[in-house]
């Protein structure tokens, strides 16, 4: 007699249960069966020859009423079973209790199952089997899968193991994330420029002067909230001479200016630039002075935005970039930029992302037949109005005694040791060898002597460490000064 085995999914006498009768039950699949099995249509001997088959059309039979010889699949029988069934047959066969043989293929099959049912606590015995080769191939990258899902599943276990044992997939999984993610966008933001005008409008001017007959417009903007303003010279002067009647709109106001300092015009004389300070009768309600940009932060290519008054219609807003950082036209070092400016545009403010001043709109390149050149616009550099407001410029002018020019600072030059000036927004710029540089800790401030040389009695003097010492012919005193 063959050894009893259940015929469905070939479990051992151990786990079949024997009901009388011949009669049994097993205990894996949950089937019922006799045993000994009774022997095929195709093992019976036939008949004799000319006896009637007994079994004849039996299989038609069967097959009209769907009975087929087929073996349920093992893993439908396991499909069928609750999550806590599954888990408790998994533990008797890791453990080899209740009559079980310790089999850990088996307990890993019912685990997997149950973990794909959605149970934690088999999720994480799946990652353990594949993480140590327990019943199945060792596989860590499986193995990490299963402590995730056992995580996200709420098995703060999972989350252990993959913290100790799994920080390098980790890693891995997320610089694959950072490389993979979409690369921020490096143009400009569409309202970047809508920003830059809300935020700078408030302190831009449309001036216009009025001489004889004539009316003449251009641009500028505010310096300080005294009511200190910048445009062009030649946007105020007409015949070399300062217009005597000048008004400005800004913030919804119109107010009454005068001119107080003028630099040369752009076809002018000396060092001077075409620049001019105005002072307003008052400071408008909603008005906002505007402040400059280090000039050493500028980079080429950057974008750029102009607000003026354009064709004297008033102030409007056109954008570009910088095409040229210093570009020498007619012995002036200028930025070009390609953005469009047409004339009213003198004068105004031409903008970085941050809404600071860059440098101020001064002309455009014109053709030998009298066109502008497109694409080629000037502005005077943000560096070169602060010397202007410094009065360094040779052929600068006071107008009247009413403004005071702010106090010079200086400090040493790190490259020939000269005096150089200190800007307000922390460039510098030597007297000696004219260098450009931008003011750090190592470069200290030294103060400007109050008496002349006495060789040579000139004021070009200052005071380093306390010694004092004349720029002009290099005297130095050798004792310190007594206070």
């Amino acid at each position: 007699m063959a050894t009893l085995k259940c015929p469905i999914c070939g479990a051992a006498s151990k786990d079949v249960k024997d009901n009388g009768g011949g009669s049994y039950f097993c205990k894996l699949c949950f089937s019922d069966f006799q045993w000994p099995a009774k022997e095929s249509v195709a093992s019976v001997t036939p008949p004799a020859t000319g006896a009637a088959d007994p079994l004849a059309g039996m299989g038609d039979l069967l097959a009209m009423y769907g009975v087929t010889g087929k073996k349920p699949d093992k893993a439908v029988s396991m499909e069928k079973m609750s999550v806590e069934e599954l888990r408790k047959i998994a533990y008797e066969y890791e453990y080899g209790e209740k009559r079980r043989e310790k089999d850990l293929a088996k307990a890993f099959a019912y685990f997997k199952v149950a973990a794909e049912k959605g149970d934690s606590e088999s999720m994480y015995k799946v990652a353990y089997a594949y993480e140590n080769g327990q019943g199945t191939e060792i596989n860590k990258t499986k193995a990490y899968f299963w402590y995730k899902e056992g995580l996200r599943a709420g098995n703060s276990r999972c989350g252990i193991v993959i913290r100790e044992r799994f920080a390098k997939f980790v890693a891995q999984e997320r610089a694959a994330k950072e490389q993979n993610a979409p690369r921020p966008n490096t143009t400009p933001v569409s309202n970047e420029g809508v920003n830059v005008y809300e935020k700078s409008i408030a302190g831009v001017l449309e001036v216009t002067c009025r001489y004889a007959n004539c009316i003449s417009s251009g641009s500028g903007f505010l310096i300080s909230n005294t009511g200190y303003a910048i445009t062009n010279t030649h946007v105020v002067t007409h015949n070399s001479q300062p217009c005597r009647d000048v008004s400005v709109r800004v913030a919804g106001e119109t107010i009454k200016a005068s001119v107080v300092m003028l630099g040369d015009d752009k076809g002018g004389r000396g060092n001077g630039v075409d620049l001019a300070l105005l002072k307003l009768s008052k400071f408008p309600a909603r008005g906002k002075s505007l402040c400059f940009e280090n000039f050493d932060n500028v980079r080429i290519g950057e974008q750029v935005y102009v607000i003026g008054n354009s064709l004297g219609d008033g102030t409007c807003i056109t954008s570009g970039i910088v095409s040229d950082k210093c570009r020498t036209l007619n012995g002036h070092k200028l930025l070009m930029t390609d953005c469009p400016i047409n004339n009213g545009n003198s004068g105004g403010p031409i903008f970085n992302a941050k809404g600071k001043v860059i440098g101020v709109i001064v002309s455009s390149r014109v053709k030998a037949d009298g066109s502008a050149t497109e694409g080629m616009n000037y502005a005077i550099p943000s560096f070169i109005v602060e010397e202007f407001l410094n009065g360094e410029h040779t052929a600068v002018r006071l107008m009247s005694g009413e403004f005071s020019l702010p106090p010079t600072k200086y400090c040493i030059c790190p490259e020939c040791g000269g005096t150089a000036v200190v800007y307000p927004t922390g460039s510098c710029i030597c007297q000696q060898c004219h260098k450009r540089f931008t003011r750090t800790s190592q470069t200290g401030e030294i103060k400007k002597a109050k008496a002349p040389c006495p060789i040579c009695n000139s004021w070009n003097t200052n005071i380093q460490n306390n010694i004092f010492h004349c720029d002009n012919c290099g005297f130095t005193e050798g004792d310190k000064i007594r206070k």
